[in-house]
């Protein structure tokens, strides 16, 4: 996907690569409705630009934000996964700070299924010592 990204930047002119920046920092900050709007234009434009690839982040990003609101924390690991080499690159704590929020879940959880407070505890810090580690 990245490939095909930079290949299509390559040919754009200045107005598709304004487009495709302006896109990108819609998706990054949580714009997504926006950077919907602003697609649809384009697609009615018939611009020479190919914006479907941002239409499947925005679909992403959408799952991804509402599996973290309901406590959901699987797509945003699997997005970490796949996005582990950039997270690492830019000194980004997101991976980090999902695991941990997994591990309160997890000790809240243990603590609902009738679990005490000092096993809860005990199953949080091997979650901890197993899973959580400060990027470099």
């Amino acid at each position: 996907m990245l490939k095909q990204k930079i290949h299509s930047i390559q040919s754009d002119d200045v107005q598709a690569r304004f487009q495709r920046l302006l896109l990108d920092h819609l998706i990054s900050h949580g714009f997504y409705e926006t950077a919907l709007i602003l697609i649809e234009n384009e697609k009615s434009n018939k611009t020479n630009c190919d914006f479907h690839q941002f239409s499947n982040e925005i679909t992403f990003a959408k799952k991804i934000n509402a599996d973290i609101l309901n406590n959901n924390f699987e797509t945003a690991l699997e997005w970490c996964n796949s996005n582990g080499s950039r997270l690492k690159k830019i000194g980004s704590f997101f991976e980090f700070r999902v695991k941990l929020h997994e591990m309160m879940r997890n000790f809240e959880e243990q603590q609902k299924i009738g679990a005490d407070h000092e096993s809860a505890f005990l199953f949080a810090i091997e979650y901890a010592r197993k899973n959580l580690q400060v990027p470099e």
